[in-house]
């Protein structure tokens, strides 16, 4: 049965190199931090003229429209960055039965929490050089798991 729970996760990197999947969630993660920026910026640019959408300026109506638009799209856009951006975590956090607690914390931090090794180490209380060790640790565990699969 843990070789089936294994080969599931697994298949959901859909690689045996760990490193794409977690360059992969930065990816995901800088993609949904882009799209609220620009939602924020478009409600922000949105919010004064709003009060003029009733009124009769083609000029006016078509800068309206065009911000609504935009505004729709990175809606849109946002909701699925955000919703591969948190398949990619859940895969990553169904990894942790393959690492030791502190490994894991590493992962959880560098990658989830989007923190420094120097920031890891100090929440930690473990040593920079440590961190890097259990990171490097927690790689080779589940690039030799990958392979099992």
């Amino acid at each position: 049965m843990f070789v089936q729970i294994g080969a599931c996760i697994m298949d959901k990197i859909n690689t045996p190199n760990v490193t794409k999947h977690l360059e992969e969630i930065s990816r995901a993660r800088d993609s949904v931090t882009a799209h609220q920026r620009s939602l924020d910026e478009y409600l922000a640019q949105y919010e004064p003229v709003k009060e003029f959408e009733n009124d009769s300026n083609v000029g006016l109506q078509a800068v309206i429209l065009k911000l609504q638009k935009k505004i729709e799209y990175e809606k849109t856009e946002y909701a699925k960055a955000l919703t591969k951006y948190h398949a990619l975590i859940d895969t990553l956090v169904s990894l942790n039965v393959f690492l030791s607690d502190d490994e894991f914390k590493v992962f959880k931090y560098r990658y989830i929490d989007n923190m420094t090794f120097q920031d890891i180490s100090m929440k930690l209380s473990f040593s920079e050089r440590t961190i890097y060790r259990l990171h490097n640790s927690a790689l080779r565990e589940l690039e030799n798991v990958s392979f099992l699969f």
